[in-house]
């Protein structure tokens, strides 16, 4: 399996700027490691995605993800709760609902699969309650050479159990002739 990590972030996080978000993915693609982010797809493909565009990219990231790192902050907690009263973090809410269910799948393990990454300056409190019990929880930048070790040279985590890719929509039945 190609190590390959998914950085899920809540899009205008205050406690994660753009440059900030880029500088945490670039240090782990230098440390020989594809990295997914959105920021770059939208870059890559020079165009607007659909929604339904952006699920299928976040379904295929996450699946073939092997590690998932959540950029954490209380903007990312409060998405990920999925509360209608919440305005955006459509991809916040999306991609927590697939985590969740493979932590569900997994007996509530993520076996080093999913990590969570704290801002500068905030603790273990902007850490979504689903992602506590036993998620490896890092610092930026104090953590940096951990976190890079942990994606970059830790066995990886080929116990984890992944949902399955969606399956296809059956073909119409033919008309009666």
């Amino acid at each position: 399996m190609e190590r390959q990590v998914f950085v899920s972030h809540a899009a205008d996080d205050p406690d994660w700027s753009t440059e900030a978000i880029e500088a945490v993915a670039s240090a782990i693609r230098d440390a020989g490691v594809v990295v997914r982010l959105d920021l770059w797809h939208q870059q890559a493909v020079k165009r607007h995605l659909s929604l339904s565009e952006w699920r299928g990219w976040m379904d295929d990231a996450i699946r073939d993800a092997s590690h998932i790192l959540c950029l954490v902050s209380p903007r990312y907690q409060q998405l990920w709760q999925r509360r209608p009263e919440d305005p955006g973090g459509f991809g916040v809410a999306f991609e927590s609902i697939r985590m969740i269910h493979g932590l569900y799948l997994d007996k509530q393990r993520s076996h080093g699969r999913i990590l969570t990454l704290r801002p500068q300056g905030q603790g273990y409190d902007c850490i979504p309650l689903d992602l506590k019990l036993d998620c490896a929880a890092y610092a930026w930048a104090g953590d940096r050479a951990m976190l890079l070790s942990h994606v970059s040279e830790a066995d990886l985590p080929a116990t984890v159990v992944r949902p399955p890719a969606p399956s296809p929509a059956p073909a119409p039945a033919p008309a009666p002739a």
